[in-house]
């Protein structure tokens, strides 16, 4: 008959699996109970029981040792499995946070990127103007290059019509110098006249002629003389107007304008000379003859 132990045997209770009671005596004047925690087997204390039971009693308890050990490696397992869950709890925060700072350095990245490509567009921008700036530079170049060459082949142009100009002035001035014997020349012509109008002629017509000539050569020899003074005042006017200004400003058509003006009035002052020459020389012929 079985009947409850009061621990008499020295059995604890047992709260595991539902073996809530406490140990329980048998009639075979023995005692099982529940194992401890570690403890996998019933200490069965025996009193001529069978055999048979007691391999029974001993196959139970090993089982109940059994899922005891299991139920011990079950709260291992589960508290490993909530360590891992928490480590992988603070890993997931850890990269969460680093997700977030990864966003941020993104968008760092990429504002830094536009900023990038907009200075990329504003070098380009840059280098075009340039490029069209060194275009024009280089067209500038070439047209300063060619106005260049022009103004030298202008310039050479000009100093040979100066070069010219002043030595048909030269050559002017020499044969101006010449004509002012004119003066020289009439004066003379003058004495002679007068000294051939003081002579005494007959009253013969050769001799009236040779009078009408002699007169006719000394009103000559005055409108000669008249336009050789007006020849020295318009040279000197003109001489006093051209020292006050420099001769590099003189327009080069003015220059020549002179040259043609003095060039005229020397030609007429040379050709009235001859005149008056081929008249004394009739006029010395007609004296010769009355010589005779």
């Amino acid at each position: 008959m079985r009947q409850w132990c009061n621990g008499q045997h020295g059995c604890l209770p047992s709260n595991r699996r539902g073996f809530d009671s406490p140990l329980t005596h048998t009639d075979y004047g023995g005692c099982y109970s529940t194992p401890r925690q570690g403890d996998i087997s019933f200490k069965v204390v025996e009193s001529g029981v069978d055999e048979t039971k007691v391999r029974v009693v001993r196959s139970f308890a090993r089982y109940l040792g059994t899922i005891v050990e299991m139920d011990a490696k079950s709260d291992e397992l589960i508290a490993e499995l909530r360590k891992a869950v928490s480590i992988k709890k603070t890993e997931v925060v850890r990269l969460k946070e680093e997700f977030d700072d990864s966003k941020k350095r993104l968008a760092l990245l990429t504002s830094e990127i536009a900023e990038g490509r907009a200075k990329i567009v504003g070098n380009k921008i840059r280098i075009a103007v340039l490029d069209a700036d060194k275009s024009t530079c280089i067209h500038i170049e070439k047209l300063n290059v060619e106005l260049t060459d022009k103004f030298d082949e202008m310039r050479k142009q000009v100093f040979a019509i100066n070069e010219e100009t002043e030595k048909q002035i030269t050559e002017l001035q020499l044969e101006i110098e010449a004509a002012k014997d004119v003066k020289s020349i009439v004066n003379t012509y003058e004495e002679t006249l007068g000294m051939l109008r003081s002579m005494r002629f007959d009253h013969s017509d050769g001799m009236s002629d040779t009078r009408k000539d002699i007169e006719n050569a000394q009103n000559e020899l005055r409108l000669l003389l008249d336009e050789v003074q007006i020849f020295e005042v318009n040279e000197k006017t003109l001489s006093d107007k051209l020292k006050t200004v420099a001769y590099a400003d003189i327009p080069l058509a003015v220059k020549q304008q002179i040259y043609h003006d003095l060039k005229k009035r020397k030609g007429e002052l040379i050709r009235k000379l001859m005149h008056a020459r081929f008249s004394r020389t009739r006029l010395d012929s007609r004296f010769v003859m009355n010589d005779l």
